[in-house]
């Protein structure tokens, strides 16, 4: 299952671009794995 990009990521090119690399070619199958997303966010 792909993760829809929150407007405030699609909105930055940078955050945009960093949740691509982060979620290519990954499926999300469980609400645990997405807990991830936003903790790379904050980091950038």
């Amino acid at each position: 299952m792909a993760i829809t990009k929150p407007p405030g990521i699609e909105s930055d090119a940078f955050k945009s671009a960093k949740w691509d690399e982060l979620t290519n070619g990954r499926t999300f199958a469980q609400a645990d794995d997405a807990g991830s997303i936003p903790v790379a966010r904050s980091i950038g």
